[in-house]
């Protein structure tokens, strides 16, 4: 007695990925800036020469100031003026400004100028740039003139509302201020506070000591001045002093500057930013150092530039973000490419440019977002522990690099399956055989959800086994238990039984009658013991086959015939030959006598 249901289940095997990590070495390109001397570094990455925005007080147009002191003319005026950076892709860094009637601009170097919206806030505002809805693609952001509603513009598309009920005066930027991997709206509201938004729920206030305004607010674009990683946002209080203010509201104060839009701009080309700002006493453009120093800035022919208050100063953002040269995600416990509950994943990047961060997002493995700690020159890197709150399945990790100025770049790994739940495994009902019955055991059912069954272990009773189907005969009646155990790829164990009821074989006689006493009994018996295994091993569903033996490695046959002859002295064999020859005898004396 068997069960006949067969199935055939291979166990994939992944090879561990190898990292090859680049190492690169940033370069360096120095200039001179105008009479001041004063030089300029543009780090590894950066695609463009210029370094600031104002509008010129001299003229009222919009100018570009390159890295070597040298001032481009837009030729367009403007009342504000945000961040530069490519929003088109082709090539040429766009400048956004609000004009005297209300309406928001974007302007590149080659003069191209799109109009992106209408009711854009003019006075005591600011506007910025970024990818806020994650599209890969930047837009600016600025604040409609009547509801103080954030609204988001794309070149080429149309205005969609950020969020309402803000209360914005003025949007200073994007960025993870708060290092949790996600990228928060920062802005001033009600009562010239700062607040930052990460997209929902409720606002958090993190500055409402004052900020300075003279014809515009003394605020700027968050951005990671010092390179530890931290990014801060930069303003200008009520007494012209310099903050760095951190998401905690707590804050470092140094130097003067006029209460004017500022930035944090790289323009000497040391190892941090510098704040460039209007001058506290006039409305020349300044840079002053973390440690308090200023300086003023001059053109390419030593001049020095002076700025409209309201506009204030922008950087540009020439850098689109760090590189994300490669990515890898790993399973570390066994390498075989499956996960389950307390195993262990490794995601690595390899990232060039300027970094300030690198995260990656591994909620579909239980962990949320993690740092990526830099394990070698431009290499990150860390391990994680699968929890059963992960997601079955193939999962992704997302990662994401951020530079000094909050730009960032994102990609996804590849995928390591994540399997939660044990495999099933169900053999039938009950059986019951005679001794010397073999009897195939086929699991009903052996499946497993995410990875694969890769081992089936049996206990028939009086052996073990393992294969997915095997066969097995019952010498000796009586009652075995017969238990099987399948294993999936990452672990999972299921186990099911069912009993075999042996009885005893009834011996067979057979006997001729035809009226005689004599009767003849033959028995025969005979044992086979076959037990087979099927292990599939292969993603290919290679079958291998073992045959086990667990008593004898041969098949046996006896064969034992029983004969027993009883005879009557009437039904002898031969009686009438022996008549005939004693008739013989007495008819052969009978003559003899008569002669």
């Amino acid at each position: 007695m068997s069960s006949k249901r067969q199935s055939t289940r291979s166990a994939p095997r992944r090879a561990l990925t190898v990292v090859v990590s680049l190492l690169l070495v940033a370069s360096a390109l120095t200039a001179g800036v105008g009479a001041s001397a004063a030089s300029t570094a543009q780090s590894s990455g950066d695609e463009s020469p210029y370094k600031f925005v104002f509008v010129d007080k001299s003229d009222g147009h919009l100018k570009l100031v390159r890295a070597n002191g040298s001032v481009v003319d837009l030729n367009v005026s403007a009342e504000i003026i945000g961040p530069a950076r490519n929003l088109d892709d082709d090539s040429a860094v766009e400048v956004p400004y609000v004009t005297s009637e209300q309406e928001l601009y974007a302007i590149d170097t080659t003069g191209e100028k799109d109009h992106l919206a209408p009711n854009a806030k003019k006075e005591r505002t600011k506007v910025t740039t970024g990818d806020w809805d994650g599209d890969g693609r930047p837009g600016v952001l600025y604040t409609n003139v009547t509801s103080g509603t954030v609204y988001r513009v794309e070149v080429g598309g149309n205005a969609t509302e950020v969020a309402d009920g803000l209360n914005s005066k003025a949007v200073l930027g994007i960025a993870d201020l708060t290092e949790d991997g996600t990228e928060e709206l920062v802005y001033i509201g009600h009562s010239d506070q700062v607040f930052y938004y990460n997209g929902s729920g409720t606002p958090v206030k993190i500055y409402s000591s004052g900020i300075g305004s003279n014809n515009g607010l003394g605020v700027g674009a968050p951005a990671d001045f010092d390179g530890d990683g931290n990014v801060t946002v930069p303003l200008v209080d009520g007494s012209e002093n310099v903050l760095l203010v951190d998401e905690q509201g707590n804050y470092t104060k140094f130097g003067n500057a006029g209460k004017q839009p500022i930035a944090g701009v790289n323009w000497t080309g040391g190892p941090a930013l510098e704040v460039l700002h209007l001058g506290a006493s006039g409305q020349t453009v300044e840079y002053t150092y973390l440690n308090g120093t200023t300086n003023t800035v001059y053109d390419a022919s030593g001049n020095d530039l002076t700025g409209v208050q309201s506009a204030g100063v922008a950087r540009v953002a020439y850098d689109p973000g760090p590189a994300i040269e490669s990515t890898n995600l790993t399973d570390t416990t066994d390498g075989d490419g499956a996960v389950a509950a307390n195993h262990t994943v490794r995601v690595t990047a390899t990232v060039s440019g300027d970094v300030a961060t690198v995260t990656a997002d591994l909620s579909a493995f239980g962990a949320g977002t993690v740092t990526l700690q830099e394990v070698s020159s431009g290499v990150y890197a860390a391990n994680v522990t699968v929890t059963d709150g992960a997601s079955e399945g193939a999962q992704r990790a997302v990662v994401t690099a951020t530079d000094g100025d909050g730009e960032r770049t994102q990609t996804t790994t590849d995928t390591v399956l994540v399997d939660l739940t044990p495999p099933t495994v169900e053999l039938g009902s009950d059986v019951t055989v005679t001794e010397g019955e073999t009897v195939t055991f086929d699991p009903n059912t052996a499946s497993d959800g995410e990875t694969h069954i890769v081992t089936y272990a049996w206990d028939v009773g009086p052996t073990t086994a393992t294969g997915e189907t095997v066969s097995y005969t019952y010498d000796d009646p009586g009652t075995y238990t017969v238990s099987l155990r399948v294993t999936d790829e990452v672990g999972h164990t299921s186990t099911d039984t069912l009993t075999v009821e042996v009885t005893q074989q009834t011996d067979s006689t057979d006997g001729g009658s035809d009226g005689s006493d004599s009767q003849t009994t033959t028995t025969t018996t005979t044992t086979t013991t076959t037990t087979t295994a099927t292990t599939t091993a292969t993603e290919q569903q290679e079958q291998e086959t073992t045959t086990m033996t667990p008593q004898t490695e041969m098949e046996e046959t006896t064969a034992s015939t029983e004969s027993t002859t009883m005879t009557t002295a009437a039904e002898s064999p031969g009686f009438g030959v022996v008549t005939a020859l004693v008739a013989l005898l007495g008819t052969l004396l009978l003559v003899r006598r008569r002669d």
